[in-house]
């Protein structure tokens, strides 16, 4: 995978990721996307990466191991939740980039500069791209907040 010189880290981004998840409990039935495969898809990172950033995550207190079965597959195999440190970080840290200004890139080369939080009602209202998700969003943000329509498709196209 194509490596994103990203405003938003990503180990941010799998706390974010995993924050939506936030609530699940049952241990069988778990959800594709808390697993490594799933996280390393929906956060934009390799998967031989995604084991590094959660053990780091792991050993900072915010990222628990756990262990059930997926939708996909009858196996058990590991999975990963936030703990309490974890979701009270993820929130605060969702919170702070909502309201962070952001340059949007138009393909015309026009620019507009908005809040985070609004990016997403704008390109649908005005039917730039249409369900573009938050993770997508975070991992084509560059490092001067600038976000590139032309990245945000591109990226869209590399997933499907």
């Amino acid at each position: 995978m194509q490596r994103h010189n990203s405003l938003i880290s990503a180990d941010m981004r799998i706390l974010l990721h995993l924050l939506n998840y936030h609530g699940f409990i049952s241990q069988f039935d778990v959800p594709i996307g808390l697993t490594k495969i799933g996280i390393a898809q929906k956060c934009c990172i390799s998967y031989g990466y995604a084991p590094r950033i959660l053990n780091k995550l792991m050993e900072d207190g915010y990222v628990q191991e756990c262990y059930g079965r997926t939708k996909c597959s009858r196996k058990k195999q590991k999975y990963y939740v936030l703990t309490d440190d974890g979701i009270k970080y993820a929130r605060e840290l969702k919170k702070g980039l909502s309201n962070l200004s952001i340059i949007l890139k138009l393909s015309n080369n026009t620019l507009k500069t908005m809040k985070l939080k609004n990016i997403n009602p704008y390109l649908e209202k005005k039917k730039i791209c249409f369900g573009i998700t938050e993770m997508e969003i975070y991992s084509t943000l560059t490092k001067d907040c600038t976000l590139y329509i032309e990245s945000l498709k591109n990226i869209r196209e590399t997933l499907r």
